[in-house]
């Protein structure tokens, strides 16, 4: 879960730098749809360290830790919209493929958070994905 955790995180930036460029390219759409998904991601990191970590008497993670992982999987700074599209796609993709290869793993109310959240982030890429076809 710490590999997930750290991922999502660097979700989170990898989706600021594409609402900051939206931003710079005068994209209100984009600008203001990846801030909802940061919003999301936040808050969902939240909710997995109160689920996961704290209530099993787990040593919660502490920021240096998530940054360390984030920094494994945050990708180059997006040179234009597109790629910041892809950036986006492949981190969720490989979110999706960590939470799938790891869900037996957890206990039942684990399993109901990162099955929700899976979900969402199955939302998120049909938002990219018809956003990346208009542009």
């Amino acid at each position: 879960m710490k590999e997930i955790f750290g991922e999502i995180l660097a979700l989170y930036f990898a989706s600021k730098d594409v609402h900051y460029l939206a931003l710079l390219k005068n994209r209100w759409d984009i600008h203001k749809m990846t801030d909802e998904i940061a919003s999301d991601l936040i808050g969902w990191l939240d909710d997995i360290q109160e689920i996961q970590f704290l209530p099993l008497d787990k040593d919660f993670m502490c920021s240096r830790e998530i940054f360390e992982i984030a920094l494994k999987y945050a990708p180059e700074k997006p040179s234009d919209i597109k790629t910041g599209f892809n950036n986006l796609t492949r981190l969720i993709n490989d979110i999706l493929n960590k939470i799938t290869k790891e869900f037996d793993k957890y206990p039942v109310g684990t399993q109901n958070l990162i099955g929700g959240f899976a979900q969402e982030l199955q939302k998120k890429i049909g938002f990219l994905g018809k956003e990346f076809k208009e542009n």
